[in-house]
């Protein structure tokens, strides 16, 4: 298993890729090109799960980094709060000789406000995530936990040139749900419950004061 993820992890899994195709499950041909978002993804980390969970497999990945919200609005197409319709399929990129390029999710969400871009209320889009769930582990890059129909999240969103799925601006860093109150903290043991798994924790907790702030109810 061990060996798999590495070479999954080495096709730049990173699903930040503004190439992404629309072909879901299963491409074939050359991996899309990427960004500097999505080169060189390793694993850095894997966490034992306690009894009932998943374990947590995460890894690094070159992206950009962003240090205020409203830079992450000025890199995003669509800025929303919405929610996530529990629809999501696992979508495995493949190379020309079937090779295993990269592997994430794309989830279906359903819009319920719109701060930037032209969508309407109650209009349900799909984006590929930057993790999924293989067998008894969930494998991410760079903290990223899908979401899940619980949350009530502010998306800061990329439309893909060559596809109707949007990305995730900075992965982990363009995600973030208004239902968790509580801030993250260094010490704490991340489960796959926790809203973000990476160790960013002080970056992650400064940029969602102010997505609360400004997109919050």
């Amino acid at each position: 298993m061990k060996k798999l993820l590495i070479s999954v992890f080495a096709g730049a899994m990173v699903l930040t890729a503004t190439a992404c195709s629309s072909d879901k499950e299963v491409m074939t041909g050359s991996s899309p090109t990427s960004t500097p978002e999505t080169n060189n993804v390793v694993v850095n980390e894997t966490i034992k799960p306690k009894e009932q969970e998943l374990e947590i497999v995460t890894g690094e990945a070159k992206h950009a980094a962003y240090n205020s919200v409203q830079a992450l609005v000025t890199k995003a197409d669509l800025v929303i709060q919405a929610t996530f319709t529990g629809e999501r399929e696992t979508n495995v990129y493949r190379g020309a000789l079937g090779e295993i390029g990269y592997i994430n999710s794309i989830s279906t969400i359903e819009v319920k406000k719109v701060f930037k871009g032209d969508l309407a209320v109650k209009t349900r889009i799909q984006t590929f995530e930057p993790g999924y769930v293989n067998e008894n582990q969930y494998v991410n890059v760079e903290g990223y936990n899908l979401m899940n129909e619980k949350g009530k999240y502010v998306l800061f969103l990329r439309q893909n040139p060559d596809s109707d799925i949007y990305t995730v601006v900075g992965m982990y860093q363009g995600k973030y749900d208004l239902n968790v109150k509580e801030q993250l903290t260094n010490t704490e043991q991340k489960t796959i419950s926790s809203e973000y798994l990476g160790k960013n924790v002080e970056k992650f907790n400064k940029l969602k004061q102010e997505v609360v702030s400004k997109f919050g109810e």
